[in-house]
């Protein structure tokens, strides 16, 4: 028991180490990474979540997960991936231990797709809010500020658009936008 404990805590390890290296390979040849062939962005969900079961399980974190349809969108699934691990994690490590994060996935009357999570963590002042999309600029202790500007500049590559609406206290919302397949 204790063997498959750890084993699972060295592969969301490995991730998180795949990920910040991912990250840095993005900022030295964006372009060249993005792949861009119609993916079900329902199972890129569930993938994100079940490789953070670990983290979730640590602070006894559940995610709620509202998906209305089967939706498919023309995306570099590693990138989307990436920016739902980023969002994700950003949700779990702001929000207190027995609390639930709120993903919901629906399309939107533009024909986009709309990502939305919500956590009802710490929160952040309007001061941070402004500068969270700078590159190298973090709120973690831990953290090496390129997550949210690499989310951000994914969407862009997308043509897609992101959101950030947070109040200290209170919590935060995360909404993405994605054009659909055809």
């Amino acid at each position: 028991e204790d063997k498959e404990r750890y084993l699972a805590i060295i592969v969301s390890e490995l991730e998180r180490i795949n990920l910040i290296v991912d990250d840095f390979m993005f900022l030295a040849k964006p372009k060249e990474y993005i792949e861009i062939t119609e993916n079900c962005i329902n199972e890129l969900v569930h993938s994100v979540i079940h490789s953070l079961k670990q983290e979730l399980e640590q602070k006894n974190i559940t995610i709620q997960v509202t998906l209305t349809l089967q939706v498919s969108a023309m995306c570099d699934a590693q990138q989307i991936k990436q920016v739902l691990f980023h969002l994700i994690q950003n949700a779990i490590e702001s929000s207190e231990k027995g609390k639930t994060i709120y993903v919901t996935l629906k399309k939107t009357s533009e024909n986009q797709l709309l990502l939305t999570i919500i956590d009802k963590g710490c929160g952040l002042s309007e001061e941070r809010q402004d500068r969270l999309f700078e590159p190298y600029y973090s709120t973690k202790e831990k953290g090496t500020g390129l997550g949210l500007m690499l989310t951000k500049q994914i969407i862009e590559n997308h043509n897609g658009k992101i959101l950030l609406n947070s109040t200290a206290g209170k919590g935060t919302t995360v909404e993405v936008y994605l054009p659909l397949s055809d």
